[in-house]
């Protein structure tokens, strides 16, 4: 019996962004994707975090970067 060939997939790297410098940090540094949190909705109350009228600009900075 032939034995299946397996296909080997790379690993995603995910980075936290709990404020501006660690999103370009994480952007920079070759994330392919980025987790934050929004002040007073997160569980990552420790973390900076954005403010909620921050989040379009994330966006923004994360799609100009392809993520």
């Amino acid at each position: 019996m032939k034995k299946k060939r397996q296909t080997l997939t790379m690993p995603e790297l995910v980075a936290p962004a709990g404020d501006s410098a660690c999103l370009a940090a994480a952007v920079d540094g070759g994330a392919d994707a980025v987790y934050f949190g929004v002040k007073g909705m997160s569980m990552r109350h420790w973390a900076g975090n954005f403010h909620l009228n921050e989040l379009a600009r994330v966006m923004d900075v994360l799609k100009a970067a392809g993520k």
